[in-house]
C-alpha cells in the first residue's frame, strides 16, 4: 500500500513537472520582441574596444548577434556611462555584462552568468607575498572592486581611486601598498604607466578566488528580454556562432574557457531534460524517486565512511605520536650501558611496544582487510624465535595469575619460514593473549606442528584451561565486536576485534581458523596456513641497524611535540649530524628561507601551519632550500596521508614511530643523490616506501 502511494505521488509530481515544462516551452515559443528599441549600455569594463558601430568587442558582439537572431531592436548608449545610475534612473533598459555581486541583487534583474572576469593584485615587492593582511589596496571606485576588497581581502584597507591608471599612481606616491585590477585593465596600465613609475617593476599576484561571474543586467520591465538573450547565447554556443565571434578576439579565448564549457553543459542539460520529460513522463518520475532514494543512501554511506576515515586518522595520529616517544626513547635507552636485568626489561618493553604498534595498525587497516586489499609480504623469518618472543612477552602476566605458559614446537617444523612475520605474529599474539586473559588457573599451551596433506601446512593451536565458551556463541565468535557473553566483557574487557582480525588475516594468507570449547573446562583455538621453509641464517633474523651517512648533515627538524623533538634531535646528534628545531610550520618555512640545510624532516600536524602547507611554500619559494629533500615523519600513517605528502612536494614518507635506522636510511637515500630533489614517481614510491605496518 505504501509503495502504491509513493508511486502515485511520484507520478503526480512528474505530471506537474511535465506541465510546467510545457508551459515554459509555450512561453519561450510565444516570445515576441519589443516594438520599440531597448536602450542597452556597452561593456567597457574590462576594456573592450568599440567598433565603428559603437558596440565592438566580444561581449558586445555576442549580445548584438543574439538580439539580431531574436529580432530585438537595440539602441546602444554612449561609452563611459555608469551602469547602476543609468538602470536605476530608467535611462537604460539593459546592460551587456556586469559583475554578479550581492549589492546588485534585488536592485536589478541579473541573468545566469555567461562569462567570467579574472582579477589580480600588483605591487612593488622584493620577494613573493603570500599574506595581504593589513595592506592598503588601491582600486577603482566601483561596486565590483569595493565588493572584492571587502569579501576577498577583508583584512586589507581599500583606497578608492577615480581611474584604473590611478591605482599605479597611488602605489608610486606611497598612498597604497598594492593595486587591484582586472587582468585586461592591468595590461592597459602596464602599457601606460605613470612617468614616476617607469623605472620600477611590479609583481603580479592572482587575487584569491578572483574569478567573478558576469551576467546581463536589466530593469524589471526588460527582464524577459534579458532572459531571452541569455537563452539565445546557449543556442549560439550549440551552433558554433560563439566560436566564430571569439575567433576574432584570440586574447579572450583563454579567459572565457569556463564560460564556453558552462554554456555547452547547460545547453546539453536542457536538451536532455526536455527529451526526458517528453518521452519518459510518469516512468521518469518513478525513476527520479528511486534515484533520489539511492542518492540519499549513498550520501549516508559516504558520510558514515568519511566519519570512519576521520576517526581512524585521528586515532592513528593520537596513538602513534606517544608510541613514537615510547619506542624511540626505549631505543635510546638500549644504546646506553645497562646491566643484564635492565637490558632484559628494556628489550621486553621494546617488543611489547612494537607489538602494540602492530595491533594498532591492523585495527586501523580493518576496512582494507575486509575489502581483501590488505597487502601481505613474503619474507624469510625465524618463526620459532617469534613464538618464543611472544611467550616471553606474555609470561609475566601468566606468572602473576599463577598459570603455566608453555610452548611445544614440533621437531618436524622448520625454524625458518617464508611469509608475513608481522601478520602471523599478530594472530599468535591475539590467540595467546586471549587464552591468558580468560584462564584463571591451570595452563595455556601453544603447539606448533606440520599438518600432512597435499601441500605442507603449518598448524598452530593454543589450548587453555579457562572459562570456556557456550556452544551457541561459537558460530559468531569470529565476528567483529563479539565477546563470549556480556559478563565476560565486563569482567575481562576488550573490544571483540582480535579474533575478527585474526580470521581475516589467516584467510588472506590462504588458511583457515577455528575453535573447540567446553564451558568451564577450556578452549582450543587453532589456525592452519600454507608454509614454506626458509634457511635459518643471517638473512632470517635481520635487525634494522644504522647505516652510516655519506657525510655529516645539517638537518631542519619541523616537529611540535617536545618528546619527539628531543628524540629525533638526539638520534641525529648521536650520529654526528647537526639538528635545528622548528616548532611550527611557519617557523619551518622561515628557517628554510634563511639558511641552507641538507634535508628537512617534516611533521604533518603542527600549529599555525601544517607540514603540507609548509612543504608547498618551501617548494614554491625562492629560498636556499627550495630544491632540497623533504621527508615526512608523521603519525598520519594511512595511504591517503602518504599520497597527500607527495602531492605537497615531499620526497619520502616515514610513518611514526621511527627508529634511528629508518631515519639514517632516509638521510643516506636522499643526501647521496645529485641534483634537485623531486617527489618519487608512483612506481618508485611503492618500491622505496612499503605500506606502513
Amino acid at each position: 500500500m505504501n509503495r502504491t502511494r509513493v508511486a502515485l505521488f511520484a507520478a503526480a509530481g512528474v505530471a506537474l513537472l511535465a506541465l510546467l515544462a510545457l508551459v515554459a516551452t509555450l512561453n519561450s515559443l510565444a516570445y515576441s520582441p519589443p516594438l520599440v528599441p531597448l536602450r542597452i549600455g556597452q561593456a567597457v569594463s574590462p576594456a573592450y574596444e568599440s567598433g565603428p558601430s559603437g558596440h565592438g568587442g566580444p561581449a558586445n558582439e555576442v549580445i548584438a548577434e543574439a538580439a539580431r537572431r531574436l529580432k530585438i531592436p537595440l539602441t546602444w548608449l554612449p561609452e563611459g556611462l555608469s551602469m547602476d545610475e543609468e538602470l536605476l534612473s530608467g535611462r537604460a533598459d539593459l546592460w551587456v555584462a556586469a559583475a554578479d555581486v550581492p549589492e546588485r541583487h534585488g536592485r536589478f534583474h541579473l541573468t545566469r552568468p555567461w562569462r567570467f572576469q579574472q582579477y589580480a593584485l600588483f605591487g612593488r615587492f622584493a620577494e613573493r607575498v603570500t599574506n595581504f593582511a593589513g595592506l592598503r589596496v588601491a582600486h577603482p571606485d566601483r561596486i565590483t572592486y569595493r565588493w572584492l576588497v571587502s569579501d576577498r581581502l577583508p583584512a586589507s584597507t581599500g583606497v578608492p581611486v577615480a581611474r584604473s591608471s590611478d591605482t599605479a599612481r597611488a602605489i608610486c606616491r606611497g598612498e597604497a601598498d598594492v593595486g587591484l585590477l582586472s587582468y585586461q585593465a592591468l595590461v592597459a596600465v602596464a602599457l601606460d604607466r605613470p612617468h614616476i613609475c617607469r623605472q620600477e617593476g611590479f609583481r603580479i599576484y592572482p587575487l584569491p578566488r578572483g574569478e567573478v561571474p558576469l551576467a546581463t543586467v536589466s530593469t524589471a520591465a526588460a527582464a524577459r528580454h534579458a532572459k531571452a538573450l541569455r537563452s539565445e547565447i546557449d543556442n549560439m554556443a550549440s551552433d558554433g556562432s560563439l566560436d566564430r565571434i571569439y575567433a576574432k578576439h584570440p586574447g579572450e579565448q583563454a579567459a572565457n574557457a569556463h564560460f564556453m564549457a558552462e554554456v555547452r553543459r547547460l545547453a546539453a542539460t536542457q536538451r536532455w531534460l526536455s527529451l526526458g520529460l517528453t518521452v519518459l513522463g510518469i516512468s521518469l518520475g518513478i525513476g527520479v524517486w528511486i534515484l533520489r532514494r539511492m542518492v540519499e543512501a549513498r550520501r549516508a554511506a559516504e558520510s558514515a565512511n568519511q566519519a570512519k576515515s576521520d576517526f581512524l586518522a585521528t586515532i592513528s595520529h593520537e596513538i602513534r605520536t606517544p608510541l613514537n616517544g615510547v619506542i624511540g626513547m626505549n631505543s635510546l635507552l638500549l644504546e646506553t650501558p645497562l646491566n643484564a636485568e635492565q637490558r632484559d626489561y628494556a628489550e621486553h618493553a621494546d617488543r611489547a611496544a612494537r607489538t602494540l604498534l602492530g595491533l594498532v595498525t591492523d585495527v586501523l587497516d580493518l576496512s582494507r582487510i575486509e575489502a581483501g586489499q590488505m597487502p601481505l609480504i613474503e619474507a624469510p623469518f625465524d618463526f620459532k624465535a617469534t613464538m618464543q618472543d611472544t611467550i616471553g612477552m606474555l609470561s609475566p602476566e601468566a606468572r602473576q595469575k599463577g598459570i603455566a605458559l608453555e610452548l611445544e614446537y614440533g621437531a618436524e617444523v622448520p625454524e625458518g619460514l617464508v611469509g608475513d612475520p608481522v601478520r602471523l605474529r599478530q594472530v599468535v599474539v591475539n590467540l595467546l593473549a586471549n587464552a591468558v586473559k580468560f584462564t584463571g588457573q591451570g595452563y595455556v599451551r601453544a603447539r606448533v606442528a606440520v599438518e600432512d596433506g597435499a601441500e605442507p601446512a603449518l598448524r598452530v593451536s593454543v589450548e587453555d584451561t579457562g572459562i570456556g565458551i557456550r556452544p551457541e556463541i561459537l558460530p559468531k565468535l569470529f565476528q567483529k565486536f563479539t565477546q563470549a557473553d556480556s559478563s565476560a566483557t565486563r569482567r575481562y574487557g576488550g573490544t571483540g576485534l582480535g579474533l575478527a582480525i585474526s580470521k581475516r588475516l589467516v584467510t588472506a594468507m590462504g588458511g583457515r581458523i577455528g575453535v573447540s570449547s567446553e564451558l568451564g573446562k577450556g578452549s582450543t583455538f587453532w589456525f592452519v596456513i600454507p608454509c614454506r621453509a626458509a634457511n635459518v641464517g643471517a638473512s632470517v633474523q635481520v635487525k634494522v641497524g644504522t647505516v652510516p651517512s655519506a657525510r655529516l648533515l645539517r638537518v631542519l627538524v619541523a616537529e611540535d611535540n617536545l618528546i619527539n623533538q628531543k628524540l629525533i634531535t638526539r638520534l641525529l646528534e648521536k650520529r654526528g649530524h647537526t639538528a635545528d628545531l622548528a616548532g611550527t610550520g611557519t617557523e619551518a618555512v622561515a628557517k628554510a628561507a634563511a639558511a641552507r640545510y641538507d634535508i628537512i624532516l617534516m611533521d604533518c600536524q603542527m600549529p599555525e601551519m601544517d607540514g603540507f602547507e609548509a612543504a608547498q611554500l618551501i617548494r614554491t619559494g625562492m629560498g636556499p632550500c627550495k630544491d632540497i629533500p623533504i621527508v615526512a615523519i608523521t603519525a598520519n600513517a594511512l595511504p591517503a596521508d602518504r599520497d597527500r605528502c607527495f602531492r605537497a612536494g615531499m620526497n619520502d614518507f616515514l610513518p611514526k614511530p621511527v627508529s634511528a635506522g629508518t631515519i639514517e636510511s632516509a638521510l643516506l637515500r636522499w643526501t647521496t643523490q645529485r641534483g634537485a630533489a623531486k617527489p618519487p614517481s608512483t612506481k618508485s614510491r611503492a618500491a622505496s616506501n612499503p605500506p606502513a605496518r
